[in-house]
């Protein structure tokens, strides 16, 4: 309904099961619809991208080691951007007053961290446990699954922030 009713003529994939699983369909039925898929990282979703290799026309990455993922599997690197992700923190670094009016700014009592993701060592939940050791005053919530569930979870007792670190789990509505 949606191709239809406004005139889709492009989709940008970012790590969608669902969109990877009606791209055949999709392309099947409207051919012109270019389909542009977002790689983050070497892992994950480069196994499925090229699978689906026929049906995408596109692909933007993250760095050249995602690039070099996938020109080892074939893709053609005239189909490849690379887009950096981030904060260039050289030139967006703030300064000591930068810094005081955002702790002014903000609401008072601890401050709470969110981690939503992927629990893998490329998206680092690690960073965020280790940054719950240096800021107890702060609370931590840790939502997904994944391989370093486990390893999350020692390193959580070990650096003794169970009081102010919490693993959540799957969050189906975050």
């Amino acid at each position: 309904h949606l191709i239809e009713s406004r005139d889709i003529n492009s989709i940008l994939v970012i790590g969608s099961r669902f969109a990877y699983d009606w791209l055949r369909w999709i392309k099947g039925r409207y051919p012109h619809i270019k389909v542009i898929d977002h790689l983050y990282n070497p892992f994950g979703h480069v196994q499925r991208n090229r699978e689906l290799k026929d049906f995408i026309d596109f692909n933007i990455v993250a760095n050249a080691e995602v690039k070099s993922a996938l020109l080892q599997r074939q893709e053609s690197e005239s189909r490849i951007r690379i887009i950096p992700h981030g904060v260039d923190t050289q030139v967006f670094l703030p300064d000591a007053e930068g810094f005081r009016r955002v702790r002014e700014s903000r609401p008072p009592g601890p401050f709470t961290f969110g981690f939503l993701g992927r629990l893998s060592s490329e998206k680092r939940p690690c960073d965020v446990v280790e940054l719950a050791s240096r800021l107890p005053d702060c609370s931590f919530r840790i939502a997904g699954r994944g391989v370093l569930e486990d390893d999350l979870r020692t390193q959580i007792r070990e650096l003794g922030v169970e009081g102010n670190c919490c693993l959540e789990g799957r969050v189906d509505d975050a």
